[in-house]
């Protein structure tokens, strides 16, 4: 009885031994150092949530401040935010279009392509450089160029979309009239060719009488 007290007393002595060793070789923290580590820490997180906060004052200010119409909105089709470039080309403030659906600027012979976008989408996928037709509020139409991109979440949810659209208006009368005056300058080269032959055959007439004219 008495060898086995004296063993589980030399046990204990080794462990306390091995775990003081342990202990003083990768060292307890004390109060200050986990106060010091705290302050460290809240300090980081604190600088990132200042850089994040630049950073969407940055984009949000882009993003307001952009020549383009910059909207976003649900799968559902709710228009969720709307720039000042898109109250500029639509003509509706942002108080009239947010919460509303986005059909109000879709013509209604282009509402199909609204159900491919959103199935597009769904997939996950990007559609860049669109080139369609949507509505002002006063109800007449401009050509836009229309990019879509989905918004996802931080397990990469798609949660809806935003979109970019273009006035190409003047581009699209720019072209037009290009084609019209390339049609006219056509026109006119077609004309020039066919009077072709009658002038030759004119000019030849002209040169025979000349040359018998009488002698006197």
């Amino acid at each position: 009885m008495l060898r086995l007290e004296t063993a589980s007393a030399q046990l204990e002595a080794i462990l306390s031994q091995t775990v003081g060793k342990a202990l003083y070789m990768t060292g307890v923290p004390s109060k200050s150092d986990l106060k010091a580590s705290l302050a460290e820490s809240e300090a980081r997180e604190a600088s990132s949530r200042r850089e994040a906060f630049e950073a969407s004052a940055w984009l949000a200010a882009i993003v307001e401040n952009s020549d383009d119409a910059i909207l976003s909105k649900t799968l559902d089709g709710i228009i969720m935010t709307w720039n000042r470039g898109a109250e500029k080309l639509f003509g509706y403030s942002a108080d009239d279009a947010i919460g509303r659906p986005i059909t109000i600027i879709i013509p209604e012979d282009r509402l199909y392509e609204e159900a491919e976008i959103i199935r597009q989408l769904r997939a996950g996928q990007r559609l860049a450089h669109f080139e369609t037709v949507r509505r002002r509020k006063d109800g007449s139409l401009l050509d836009i160029a229309l990019t879509v991109s989905p918004v996802k979440d931080a397990v990469g949810n798609v949660l809806g979309a935003s979109k970019i659209a273009r006035d190409i208006s003047p581009a699209k009368r720019a072209a037009e009239h290009q084609r019209l005056l390339l049609k006219e300058m056509n026109h006119r080269i077609k004309n020039l060719f066919a009077l072709t032959p009658h002038l030759f055959r004119s000019a030849r007439e002209r040169l025979k009488t000349s040359t018998n004219w009488p002698t006197i």
